[in-house]
Parts: structure tokens; C-alpha cells; sequence
């Protein structure tokens, strides 16, 4: 049985958020299907014994486990609106890691925007998908990880809801700049943690398999439930939406 510090459990309840950095109280099996409302959703990482290998294909039976996170709402340009295409999430662990599954599915992959093979790169550039972890499940602070059809690796760290100080360093941070603010304020985009990802592109879409070892993150005493929420970035149609909707005024 998988043993985080201060929980013994065989699944990891994520809990969304309303906005990317605030996770809400939610009763497990509540969801929001996409429709733009305000409900909490909730999903549960699954514990599994064979790892999968990272290599971006997602082929492998262990990912069939986990339930697939799925009905992301755009918040632009049509705020509230269904995604135009269809973004599946699945998030499992081992003993030494959480992996992140994301199948952006594109009724036009031969338009795909790849953007520059750059760590940390700007991802608003570019097709691109992005999560935060709330591993405090505290509101206020989280990591950032994310990537694009190139397979960078993106990530940051988030303190104190984005006011700076709080468990990870850093000055103020804006919400309203989200996942992608620079560096500067509580988002430190300079924090480069030691972690994975692969991703492939075919005629359906294109996909990301993030490996995050559970040595790269903090969390608190209850680390059965952190709060989580995840971005899809459509260059080409100028869309954003998230998997529990973030609206314009955050």
C-alpha cells in the first residue's frame, strides 16, 4: 500500500479548483461536467504496481484504471462554453511517483502549434497543457507543471494564492495572469524541480505522460487530498479551458 507522510491510503482524492490556485471543500463523487457552473469536482488518483513507462503513448492497460477526467469548460474566448475539442486526464501513482496522463484530442492535429523546444516556454504560445498542485490542499499554495506537442517541461511554483510568502518563495502574483505568469511575485517560474514528461502527436490529437516524483513535491499531514485543476491551450483557436471552469475574473 502506497504511504504518503500522514496518510496511508490506496487512492489520492483531487479535489478541483474554482480558480487554478483555490481548491474547494467537495464530497467525493461531486462533479461538474463542464457546463460552466460552479460545483466542485473531484476525481481520485488510483494506486497501481506496474509503472507505466514515459514515453507520451498512454498505451499501457495500468492507465484504464483511473476514471478519466473529462467535459473542460472554455474560459476564452466563450466563457463558459464547452471545449471545442476533447481533453481526457488520468492521474495514477506508485510508491515513488504520481503520473499525469493528458490525451488532447485535435479534429485538426495537422494544425497543431508546436512552439520552440525551450524549457519553461512561454506556453501561451503554443498549443499546451498545464496543472497545478495544491499538495497543502490549503487554498494558497501549489506547483505548476506543464508542457507542449514538443514536450518541454514547464513548471513553477505558486505561494500564497499568488500574494507572495507562504511555503515556497517568491513576491505577488496576479490570477488574472494565471499559469502563465513570469517569474516575478508568487508564481516562481525560476523553481525547475526534477521531474518528467513525454509527449507524441498523431492524426487524433496529441498526448503528454508527466512523471512527477513524490521527492520533488511538499505536502501537508492529510496527503490524500490536494486540490487540482488543469489548462488545455488551443493556439490555433485562441482557447483556453480548463477542467474545472476558471472564470474571467480570476
Amino acid at each position: 500500500m502506497k504511504t504518503l507522510p500522514g496518510s496511508a491510503a490506496s487512492a489520492l482524492l483531487l479535489l478541483a479548483a474554482i480558480n487554478p490556485l483555490s481548491a474547494q471543500n467537495a464530497d467525493p463523487g461531486t462533479s461538474n461536467a463542464g457546463n460552466g457552473g460552479t460545483a466542485a469536482t473531484t476525481a481520485t488518483a488510483i494506486e497501481v504496481t506496474e509503472s507505466p513507462t514515459v514515453d507520451g503513448r498512454l498505451d499501457e492497460a495500468v492507465w484504464a484504471r483511473a476514471a478519466a477526467m473529462t467535459g473542460f469548460t472554455q474560459r476564452v474566448p466563450f466563457d463558459g462554453q464547452p471545449a471545442s475539442e476533447r481533453t481526457e486526464v488520468r492521474v495514477i501513482f506508485d510508491d515513488d511517483a504520481l503520473y499525469v496522463g493528458v490525451w488532447a484530442f485535435d479534429s485538426r492535429a495537422d494544425a497543431i502549434t508546436y512552439g520552440e523546444r525551450i524549457r519553461d516556454y512561454e506556453v501561451n504560445q503554443s498549443d499546451a497543457v498545464v496543472f497545478v498542485l495544491d499538495t497543502w490542499n490549503d487554498d494558497q499554495n501549489g506547483f505548476v507543471f506543464g508542457t507542449t506537442p514538443t514536450g518541454i517541461e514547464y513548471d513553477g511554483q505558486v505561494a500564497n494564492e499568488g500574494r507572495g510568502g507562504g511555503r515556497f518563495q517568491g513576491g505577488g502574483f496576479n490570477t488574472r495572469q494565471r499559469f502563465q505568469s513570469g517569474s516575478g511575485g508568487g508564481f516562481n517560474k525560476n523553481w525547475d524541480g526534477s521531474w518528467t514528461v513525454a509527449t507524441t502527436v498523431d492524426d487524433e490529437g496529441w498526448y503528454a505522460e508527466f512523471r512527477i516524483p513524490f521527492t520533488t513535491l511538499r505536502y501537508g499531514n492529510d496527503a490524500r487530498r490536494w486540490g487540482f485543476n488543469v489548462s488545455r491551450r488551443v493556439r490555433r483557436l485562441n482557447e483556453e479551458s480548463f477542467w474545472t471552469p476558471v472564470p474571467r475574473e480570476f
